[in-house]
């Protein structure tokens, strides 16, 4: 579905040294013609590893947003400006306080996965933080389960610490084991992999249906002069169709993906 790239560099901010962290993300094969995204987050720690900012660039087919939090430490809080904003207006401007001693962006918390020690890690035991995001502060935890290979191919093989990423919070219907990630298990301890179950997707049916939809992208690509965009009205908060197909540059057409369920096809059968 697509590629990321995460560098990291020695480099400076508000005139102290820092280092800088930068997640490219981007689309590939049919998910890139289909909708296409162009995101990236950066982030400054001081050389003790605390988050001092994250900017994260979303470009999403053709929706740019951008997520600044900027972030200071007083004492026994962490304070976090969260301003969101699009290239024509300002969407949330606040700050977030807390008490808990780890709070970060998501990618600053895998970098805090990175300091823990792993030596005495013990499998089943869980590392709790808060991530900002908007205007919430989300409770998160990282579960670690042991010792996993990875295998990019029959002779490229990482060996791993694997952790689940658990979410505490009402507004994810797939709290418990949303995500997990693989770390290597070096001395770097750099991200190998990591995997987040899809959106609105919780059981066989729905990823059904979701094959559906990208079989249906891969067919109408098949004709050159067709061009596809996913959920063209989502953008205006309108209902509209999965995709809009126009044809040679001029004639635009909709089409609304819905695969028949065994149901239909016995009610639809014993009619004929």
């Amino acid at each position: 579905a697509g590629h990321a790239t995460l560098s990291i560099r020695d480099a400076e901010y508000e005139g102290e040294p820092s280092y800088h962290y930068r997640l490219i993300f981007r689309t590939s094969g049919i998910i890139e013609k289909v909708y296409k995204m162009r995101d990236t987050i950066d982030c400054h720690f001081t050389p003790d590893m605390l988050l001092l900012r994250s900017e994260k660039r979303v470009n999403e087919n053709d929706y740019y947003l951008i997520d600044d939090i900027r972030f200071s430490y007083d004492r026994k809080k962490i304070l976090a400006h969260s301003h969101r904003y699009t290239p024509t207006r300002t969407k949330i401007d606040t700050m977030l306080v807390t008490e808990d001693p780890h709070m970060f962006d998501m990618l600053g918390a895998t970098m805090y996965l990175r300091s823990l020690d792993w030596d005495k890690m013990k499998s089943g035991e869980s590392f709790p933080f808060q991530v900002a995001i908007g205007r919430e502060r989300i409770n998160i935890s990282f579960r670690y389960t042991g010792q996993q290979i990875v295998e990019r191919s029959e002779t490229l093989k990482y060996r791993t610490r694997h952790f689940y990423i658990d979410i505490y919070d009402d507004a994810f219907t797939q709290s418990k084991e949303a995500a997990e990630i693989w770390i290597g298990d070096d001395e770097n301890h750099i991200p190998i992999k990591i995997r987040a179950k899809l959106r609105n997707v919780q059981h066989d049916s729905g990823l059904a249906d979701l094959q559906a939809e990208l079989e249906t992208a891969a067919l109408l690509l098949q004709e050159e002069r067709f061009t596809l965009e996913y959920e063209k009205y989502t953008a205006a908060k309108q209902r509209g169709p999965d995709y809009t197909v126009t044809f040679k540059t001029y004639m635009p057409f909709n089409v609304e993906v819905r695969r028949m369920r065994g149901t239909e096809l016995d009610a639809e059968n014993s009619a004929a």
